[in-house]
């Protein structure tokens, strides 16, 4: 009998999205290499300038908290944009930054104001 397959806790799919996805682009747009010592620095400095403690074991609510502010932050005080999976890619040559709101959120857009 074959095992049955274990699916990934919330808390567990934030924190692949946060290592995964979020923190290599952050390293990207800051010039610096997507090494996991790089990720692990950026990691800890957003950690300390937002103020968070430790994030082992943290919830799922915690965890999303943390990714919107640095989101936010990576906007507010850099003026870049970080991806999410769901988003379109920029085209050639341009950045997330150079995309209109409408083509960043197409299913949003549709959803909600037409």
């Amino acid at each position: 009998m074959l095992p049955l397959p274990i699916s990934p806790s919330a808390e567990q799919r934030q924190y692949g999205l946060l290592w995964g996805w979020i923190l290599p682009q952050v390293a990207e747009r800051l010039s610096l290499p997507a090494t996991p010592a790089a990720l692990k620095l950026i990691y800890q400095a957003f950690k300390d300038y937002m103020g968070y403690d430790s994030m082992a074991g943290a919830s799922q609510e915690k965890m999303s908290r943390f990714t919107y502010e640095l989101l936010a932050t990576m906007a507010m005080e850099f003026g870049v944009y970080i991806r999410l999976p769901y988003e379109p890619e920029p085209p050639e040559g341009t950045t997330m930054e150079d995309m209109a709101l409408v083509d960043l959120w197409p299913v949003n857009y549709k959803r909600y104001w037409n």
